[in-house]
This record gives structure tokens, sequence and C-alpha cells, in this order.
């Protein structure tokens, strides 16, 4: 094994496999309409609504004095500030949303009793504000009642989700609360996240919770015009499971986004019938947010991010890590808010932390040429027996990293792992020729055969696409046969 070890029938293969995935996957996969770029805004901003005018309408600090709050708007153009209404002094926003129509809604809420809280709904139309609600919400320790969420199907159909689990129905003339029963019982603990409303008949919830005291199992809850059931994910169950986020381009096009343990990504999707889950680039970062402009578009956001770090884009294929932040001064990035006006035309917005204080940040999707992302997979991986004394051997595992033109890549960090008579995990990087040598421990007399999957590659500027692999996993030939 001096050279390269792809035999020319295995070559042969690779390309089929290859060819094959290049031709199918542009009839399922939609193009890239353009890419996120840094955009600036005057000051930071929580909550926002876009639309597909080009305008935006947001809650934010003030550009002279960030602890002020003001109504922010971009007309397309530049950012200006409004004060707000005397309403609203005293009151906390905490979430924003938008109507097909073009209305622009915000909550907020300003402590009352130990037993209710005064909420605010706040309705901007045309030039700033032309409405404005206050009422009286149940709200205690137990059962907290401010505003999370708010999705609309139209301007007579907006829905509030309260941090109780309930939720708050507009119907164009008034607000009427209503129940949601009980995900878990008895003595849930809830955790509500986000809301969606694809159709007065047709709306969503997501969320997490549990019975017991530290049980976070995430949920979706669906109300189809006449009540709300709880409806199986392929999470339920499962601990330490978190639902944050929902969004839609229709009935049968739904995304959930959220993370198991802070750690891996959960990226659920609803075809009408049930929901699925869907593999998520190899950096499985926890995500927060989810924008679904689409069928074969949608954007997700990490829970968190260090500066570099990306995100998610649907394709209708597969995901794959979308758009990178390179901001040279920050420590961390904080997104606050997302919203889309458009299959195209997409807003975050938040701040990053540059090591001394918290500045404004803010990223817009628009059209434009999108730079191809460079792709590295598996080409092969060969696992043999070898031999270190007259009775002791090791496992040996050559896997070669190739591009998306099969041409070796060196330098890309590989890990996998060893399992049968020794199960072991390895990280090794890969040499000029593209390949990648790991040998388990020496075993005396060895039983089994040995196997070795990968787990992992990184390759600079480069993602690793899984999907085009030609192989995953592999072991050595039955009884010791592909000894050495």
């Amino acid at each position: 094994m001096q050279v390269l070890r792809i035999p020319v029938i295995r070559l042969i293969v690779a390309f089929a496999a290859i060819a094959s995935l290049l031709a199918t996957s542009p009839a399922s996969a939609v193009p890239r309409c353009g890419t996120f770029e840094i955009v600036p805004i005057p000051a930071i901003t929580s909550h926002l609504a876009a639309f597909d005018d080009g305008t935006v309408w947001a809650i934010g600090g003030s550009a002279s004095n960030p602890a002020t709050p003001v109504l922010r708007h971009f007309d397309g153009n530049a950012w200006s500030e409004q004060s707000l209404p005397a309403e609203a002094d005293g009151f906390a926003f905490s979430t924003s949303g938008s109507t097909p129509d073009g209305d622009a809604w915000f909550a907020a809420t300003r402590a009352y009793s130990v037993y209710e809280i005064r909420v605010l709904f706040m309705r901007v139309r045309g030039g700033g504000v032309d409405r404005i609600d206050t009422f009286l919400y149940p709200s205690s320790i137990n059962t907290p009642g401010a505003p999370v969420d708010i999705a609309a199907s139209s301007a007579d159909d907006v829905w509030v989700l309260t941090a109780s689990g309930d939720v708050i129905h507009f119907n164009g003339t008034s607000w009427q609360p209503m129940d949601v029963p009980p995900v878990y019982s008895p003595d849930q603990r809830l955790y509500p996240k986000a809301i969606y409303a694809a159709a007065p008949n047709d709306v969503w919830t997501v969320g997490y919770g549990g019975s017991g005291r530290a049980t976070y199992i995430g949920y979706t809850q669906h109300w189809d015009g006449s009540s709300w059931t709880k409806v199986s994910t392929p999470f339920d169950g499962q601990d330490q499971t978190f639902l944050l986020d929902i969004d839609g381009s229709g009935s049968n096009d739904i995304w959930v986004a959220g993370h198991s343990n802070y750690s891996q990504d959960i990226l659920l999707h609803w075809d009408g019938g049930a929901w699925t889950q869907a593999q998520g680039p190899a950096s499985g970062a926890a995500m927060s947010k989810i924008m679904t402009m689409e069928p074969g578009n949608a954007w997700a956001m990490p829970y968190s991010l260090s500066a570099g770090d990306t995100f998610y884009y649907w394709n209708g294929a597969a995901w794959s890590e979308g758009a990178r932040f390179d901001l040279p001064n920050a420590v961390t990035i904080s997104w606050h808010d997302v919203a889309k006006a458009g299959a195209c035309d997409t807003w975050a917005v938040g701040a990053y932390y540059d090591g001394t204080a918290y500045q404004p940040l803010a990223a817009r999707l628009m059209p434009g040429d999108v730079q191809a992302q460079a792709e590295v997979l598996v080409g092969a991986i060969d696992v043999t027996r070898v031999r270190a004394s007259s009775r002791s051997y090791y496992g040996k595992a050559v896997v070669t990293i190739l591009d998306r033109d099969l041409a070796p890549v060196a330098g890309a960090a590989v890990s996998g792992d060893f399992s049968g008579p020794t199960n072991e995990s390895l990280a090794v990087t890969t040499g000029v020729d593209g390949r990648a040598v790991f040998s388990s421990a020496v075993v005396r007399r060895p039983s089994g055969n040995w196997c070795f999957t990968i787990a992992d590659v990184s390759a600079s500027g480069a993602i690793y696409s899984e999907t085009l692999n030609m192989e995953s996993s592999d072991c050595e030939a039955g009884g010791g046969g592909k000894q050495r």
C-alpha cells in the first residue's frame, strides 16, 4: 500500500457515484438567490418586522441614547427614529411580528401585581403607530403571561403566544385570550418559544418542558380551527431537546429549529403529514432561529455564535453552511431577531461583543452572485489488520479525502472511531496524497474484526458534504483475511 489505494474498478464506481449525485441534485435543489451581508444599523435593535416593499419597522435603543427605546424605521435606503407613544412608557418590549398585508405588531409588558401584568399590543400601519391595546393579563412566577412571539396569516388573524403556553388572538377588531391544553401534566413546567400561523385554522406552537423540575422535552402543538392537540415529533420523550423557533411558507412546508443539550442542531420539517428530522451540516451547531421563505429556501441561525460561525441554508435537498460572518473585533455574536420580507430579502439583527462593549449588528439577505462553497467528501476507507509481533495485531484504516472534482485534499482534519477488538476515537490530518492513516492499539490475539467509521471531516475553506461520501465506514475482511 505505497500508493493511493483506490483500485481502478473502485475509482470508476466513485466517479459514477459522484456523477449521479451531481446530475440528480439540481433537480431537487433550489439555487440560492443571494447571500447575507453585514449592513449598517444606528444602534442595537431587538425586535423587527420586514416587508416586501423593502421597508422595516423595529424596536431598539436610540442612536443618541441607547438606554431609551425608540421605534426605528428603514425606508429602503436609510434608518430613522420615532419616539414611542406615551402609552408605551414603562413597558418592556418582548417580541414582534408582521402580517402579509403590511402591518407590524409589537408586544410589551409592565408589572402590575403579584398575579397580573399589563400587556401592550402596538400596531404600526402606514407611516407610524395607528393602534395600541392595553389590558391586564394573568401572570405569576409559576405561570408567566408575557408575550413571547407573534404570528399572523392576515391583518384579521394575528396570534400571540404567551410564556404560559396560552395564546391571545386578534380578529381584526379585538383581542381574545384562548386557553391551550397542558402539554405535560400534571405539574407541567412549560417554556413556549414560538408560533406560526399558516391560516386561521392552521396554527402551530413549539417549545419545551416536562412534568419534572429539570425535564426539558421539545413539543409541537397544533390548532385546527376547533381544538389544540400535541403532535408527535421524532424527539418525543427525549430529555434535553429544545425546540426554539418555527416558521413556514405554507401548511405543507414548515421548519422547526432547536438543539439537543446546547450542542447539536435539531431541524424538523412538516410536509403536511408528519414531522421528520433533517440532517444538518457536519458542524452540528445548536440552532435558535429559522426563516422559511418557500420550499427549498430556508435559513437557520445558531443559538450563539463565535466570530466566523455560520448560518445554515436549506436548498430543498440538504442543509449546508450558507453565510459566514467575519467580524475582526467580535468575541461573540448574538442574534436577537430575524424577519423575512420575501424569497430573497430577509433581515437579522443583534449585537456583537468586542471585548469591551456590545456593538449593533445587522445582516441582510439580498439578491446577488453566490460564490460556490468548496466541498470535501470521503472517497474511500480501507481497513486491514497489521501484524505487530508473532501473535499481536492492530487495526489500520486508510481514509482518502477528495474534493468535488475527486482531487486529493491535503491538510483535512479527519476523525473517526475504531470498533471490534478495540473501541477508540482518533483524529488524523491528511497528507499531500489526501490520505489519513489511523492505527488502533495493539491487541494480542484479537477477537473479531476491526471496523472504522467516519465521525467528521474539516477542511479549511470547504464544507464536509456527507451526502457525497462514497464510503462512511469499512470493516476488515471476515476472519482477518485482510491481514498485512
